[in-house]
């Protein structure tokens, strides 16, 4: 991500997508659900902007629940999700938890009257994702994906560029980003490598790909080839070993409406690093 820190972007995607609510309505409070990413990019991020109340923090193991209250200075803290719906009664949620709870947490956000941020990938299927978007444009509460990578400088200068015509006809969009996050056999089994969670590459970080080849091409995918693999088919958990099941690594080829086509590969199991966002067009 270059100097530019994640929660810096983060501050960004909130402002686009809330805008000056919170200076009309007062401060708005707001509660995260996950200690991951929440706790390590988004509480800050949401501390940073003069708009908000960060209320509380939620996970599912109170011991990081606890702690991430303590170090971030967040006044409460919650095992039960339900609980700090009821308890807190925030304005927004911010959903940050493994993709199989994205929805029904989502859901409960908008009955309790919350607008909700949810992060990528939405959900575990279309009908879940539909649902999601029904409920929240039918009850008028605000939406969003945490797409945030939207908001890096670089990336926006490149949709300047693009969208001024600097390529002319947008032809071919390339991306290819592999890590080495995942690269060491020994590191621990957890929700990402499990398929039936919603781990693995191809939402954890193609989906934000995906979104930025329909930003850049202001086009709609309308043909899809893919193939995801598992390199590394176990990893420690305890004293055993567990099955991964997700992918991590994936290949994509998509054709857009407008006649674009686009390349995404990704894999977090890489020897060595390689991140690149090419856009090719008539000129």
């Amino acid at each position: 991500m270059g100097a530019v820190e994640k929660p810096q972007c983060f501050v960004f995607f909130a402002l686009a997508w809330f805008g000056d609510k919170g200076t009309s309505m007062g401060k708005l409070r707001a509660v995260i659900a996950g200690t991951g990413f929440g706790a390590r990019v988004q509480a800050p991020g949401f501390q940073a902007l003069p708009d908000y109340d960060l209320a509380a923090i939620c996970s599912a193991r109170p011991e990081r629940a606890e702690a991430a209250a303590r170090q971030l200075g967040i006044p409460q803290w919650y095992t039960d999700y339900g609980k700090m719906l009821a308890e807190i009664k925030p304005e927004v949620v911010s959903i940050v938890t493994p993709p199989s709870l994205h929805a029904p947490m989502t859901l409960a956000a908008c009955e309790a009257g919350a607008h909700v941020m949810c992060e990528k990938p939405l959900a575990m299927n279309v009908a879940e994702a539909r649902q999601m978007l029904e409920l929240a444009e039918r009850l008028k509460r605000v939406h969003a994906i945490d797409y945030e990578f939207r908001f890096l400088p670089a990336r926006r200068y490149q949709k300047a560029l693009v969208d001024e015509g600097f390529v002319g006809e947008v032809r071919m969009l390339e991306a290819t980003v592999f890590m080495t996050a995942r690269a060491d056999p020994q590191r621990e089994w957890n929700w990402w490598a499990d398929a039936a969670q919603g781990g693995g590459m191809l939402g954890a970080i193609a989906s934000h790909y995906i979104d930025t080849f329909l930003w850049l091409s202001r086009s709609e995918v309308v043909a899809v080839s893919a193939m995801l693999s598992t390199f590394i088919t176990e990893r420690p958990f305890g004293g055993e070993r567990r099955t991964v099941t997700a992918d991590d690594s994936c290949a994509l080829l998509l054709r857009f409406a407008n006649g674009a086509q686009g390349v995404i590969h990704m894999s977090a199991v890489a020897a060595q690093p390689v991140n690149r966002l090419s856009v090719f067009g008539s000129q």
